[in-house]
């Protein structure tokens, strides 16, 4: 096994790879953008150093609130933002900063959205934007800015998580979230963490008591933030860990953003015809099934069946009990070049991704649109209620490298009358959405032969991007009064994208390393594409392998318990360096790799994974990350 520089490693095996393959034109004019580092974990308060400035606006059981009408914080140096010089930074108590150049009030939104979308905040820096508040006088939140030559850094120090939707005053969730955005003259932005406690998660009624008032009426389903930027026209976002709108957990390392230019990734799809046929997963060992929950509106006890439900809303157990966020994918699906590792399923036959919308989705629509749901595929989107003997929920299947993971809708009807009653109108409609591992292709599968309807009009075999600005819909749009007589596989094109696959290995406190990128795509020329790794051991020595090919299924088992998802074929290494200093899970590495102007390398292809040098694996030797392909534009 050699070893060389990862950037020549890689360009040799991409130059390999590429020969006799078609690039697709996939790439937009260049924009200004930023690309993404983790960097380790550390943090100190600014609250009592001299010349930090407590925002008193922000009173005891403040939610939803902004900074005053004309006192958005003066940025002290010159910052320019995705290209462009603002002056002004507006706070906002839910986590973010809206850049630019007038003293606006900063905003009230709670509703945090994956980056980029057209709904407003726009021009936003997000630590940790969630509906967040500010505890009672006894458990004091502070929200304050330290201006100053070297930086301007905002402090949001031990703020409450709140109920979903609340307004002010309204009870929250508890728990304890601190952390930092700091504007840099250099251009570059940093996202500090520091202590946290998590919030209680409470899906169905009763509620906890909350001591900034009564107990609450909505659910209570604990953190799906989003964590990045989105420049102020809403065409550019720049996700910080990877999790898009649903990080259910508070960072444990910090993460810098460096200005860049990128030209944006314009990815189509290729459909082919299956066939008909249609068999249901329901009852096979390992299906997950998807349990009537709350309705977003709250309520008294969980419904009976489901109907406008959402997996992003179901509990653990009883009413009452913890509630279960957006739930990991086993791999990280790519839709439109923007990958999730988060997924929430709803009733009315959509699935969403990298996002906590939880809304009821009971109003399906065209697809192309910039409002909410975005990033998602739907095989069938409609106004949808379960019967008595309806089953909805998911499976994987197969060796990791090679998985299926399969969303299935059975035997549901239209909305009738009373919600989730499982009473719904005699229409019936069976279907699945298939997911490929590592080619991110999606197939949507229809019971024909079962099919009864008598009024259906729903969005059918569609997959939008993050904003609506680009989609996969063969068929009606939304009025699709029929299933299509056969089965649909969409493929997308390879050239410009990364995608994710295989599985790691957890090494000590259970953590599992996780691969990613700087979220620029893998275009020629490139100066700051790279690899990173997150989530591993502390101080640990990590290693990069890359590979011209995969591993076969299920990876080469080269270590007990943690097998390789990168092939032999042309394997080398990137020399091995210790990951940034910390505890179990909070070790990062990144490692830009310029990428050359010459355009014979196209299409090519490389494969990518880490090890880290750890005796709490399963091994007892390292722990390993999942793996990703990295395929080059033009």
């Amino acid at each position: 096994m050699k070893t060389a520089s990862a950037s020549c490693l890689l360009v040799s095996l991409l130059g390999a790879s590429a020969a006799g393959q078609i690039p697709c034109p996939v790439t937009g004019t260049p924009v200004a953008s930023y690309f993404a580092c983790p960097i380790a974990q550390g943090f100190t308060s600014i609250l009592g150093q001299p010349g930090t400035v407590v925002l008193a606006n922000f009173a005891a059981c403040s939610d939803n609130s902004g900074t005053a009408a004309g006192s958005a914080i003066p940025i002290p140096f010159s910052f320019n933002f995705f290209g462009t010089a603002v002056t002004f930074a507006a706070v906002s108590s839910n986590g973010f900063l809206t850049l630019g150049t007038t003293n606006v009030a900063g905003s009230v939104v709670s509703a945090n959205t994956t980056f980029p979308n057209s709904s407003a905040p726009n021009g936003v820096v997000a630590p940790f934007w969630d509906d967040l508040k500010t505890g009672p006088a006894a458990d004091a939140s502070t929200i304050a800015y330290l201006p100053g030559p070297t930086g301007l850094v905002v402090e949001w120090n031990n703020m409450k998580a709140s109920s979903d939707a609340a307004a002010g005053g309204a009870p929250g969730t508890g728990g304890s979230l601190t952390f930092q955005a700091a504007l840099l003259p250099t251009g570059e932005i940093e996202f500090r963490y520091g202590p946290f406690t998590a919030p209680s998660t409470v899906s169905c009624a009763p509620y906890p008591a909350d001591a900034c008032g009564p107990t609450g009426s909505l659910p209570q389903s604990g953190l799906t933030a989003t964590i990045g930027l989105e420049n102020s026209g809403a065409s550019v976002g720049v996700d910080g860990t990877g999790f898009g709108g649903a990080n259910t957990r508070f960072p444990l390392h910090n993460v810098r953003f460096g200005p860049t230019s990128v030209n944006p990734v314009l990815p189509s799809y290729t459909a082919v015809g299956t066939g008909a046929g249609f068999t249901t997963i329901e009852g096979l060992p390992g299906t997950v099934a998807f349990g009537p929950a709350a309705e977003f509106a709250g309520g008294s006890a969980c419904p009976t069946c489901l109907d406008d439900g959402s997996s992003a809303r179901r509990p653990s157990g009883a009413p009452g009990s913890a509630a279960v966020g957006p739930t990991l994918l086993p791999w990280r699906i790519t839709l439109f070049a923007t990958p999730s590792r988060n997924f929430d399923m709803n009733a009315n036959g959509i699935v969403i991704f990298g996002d906590p919308l939880c809304l009821d989705l009971n109003q399906n629509a065209d697809p192309g649109t910039s409002g909410h749901p975005n990033l998602f595929v739907t095989p069938w989107w409609d106004d949808l209620e379960a019967k008595t003997g309806s089953f909805a929920g998911w499976r994987v299947d197969g060796l990791a490298g090679a998985r299926t993971l399969t969303f299935e809708w059975n035997d549901f009807g239209r909305h009738l009358t009373t919600s989730a009653d499982c009473v719904a109108t005699t229409d019936s409609v069976s279907f699945q959405a298939v997911f490929h591992e590592l080619t991110d292709a999606v197939e949507f599968r229809y019971d024909q032969a079962g099919f009864v309807s008598t009024g259906f009009l729903a969005t059918s075999a569609t997959i939008e991007d993050v904003d609506g600005g680009a989609f996969f819909a063969p068929f009606l749009g939304s009025q699709n009064t029929s299933v299509p007589f056969t089965n649909l596989l969409a493929t997308p094109c390879d050239c410009g994208t990364v995608r994710y696959y295989g599985a790691g290995c957890a090494g000590t406190g259970g953590f599992v390393p996780r691969i990613g990128t700087t979220g620029v795509p893998p275009m020629l020329g490139s100066a700051t594409f790279g690899l990173t790794l997150t989530e591993a051991l502390g101080g640990a020595l990590s290693i990069l392998a890359i590979s011209a090919a995969p591993a076969p299924p299920g990876g080469l088992p080269l270590i007990p318990s943690c097998p390789l998802f990168v092939g032999l074929a042309g394997l080398a290494t990137y020399v091995p360096a210790p990951n940034t200093a910390g505890p179990a899970g909070s070790g990062t590495r990144c490692v830009l790799l310029p990428l050359p102007a010459q355009p014979g390398l196209a299409c090519g292809e490389a494969y990518a994974q880490w090890a880290t040098a750890d005796a709490g694996s399963a091994s007892g030797l390292v722990s390993v990350s999942d793996a990703l392909k990295v395929t080059l534009t033009l």
